[in-house]
């Protein structure tokens, strides 16, 4: 009776780890977003650009602590969005969500 039940957990968890999926897939340099949820790892340069005089814009409609912003609107280094400053995380990866294609920063690795 425990091993069937032993294997039958066992097959569940195999099954399981199947079905789950990704909000965003990367694809090259791009992301595609989706409107299921799961956190997931990003570049910061796919949800950023930099600007030419040193500053940032979304690529994406961002929510930052609250803040939300869209793509057009740009930030210099420095600038905290709920006492985080973005520019520092520039060349590191991000932990995101997405919520009806909104991008929600939720940490950085």
């Amino acid at each position: 009776m425990k091993k069937l039940l032993l294997a039958t957990l066992f097959s569940f968890a195999v099954s399981l780890g199947f079905a789950q999926t990704n909000d965003i897939q990367a694809k090259k340099d791009t992301l595609q977003l989706k409107n299921e949820r799961s956190i997931i790892r990003a570049r910061f340069d796919q949800i950023f650009k930099e600007n030419e005089n040193g500053s940032f814009t979304p690529i994406y409609t961002t929510n930052v602590n609250g803040t939300i912003m869209t793509p057009g609107v740009s930030f210099s280094p420095g600038v905290s969005f709920g006492g985080l400053d973005l520019s520092t995380l520039k060349g590191h990866d991000l932990a995101i969500d997405t919520v009806k294609g909104v991008v929600i920063i939720k940490g950085h690795y």
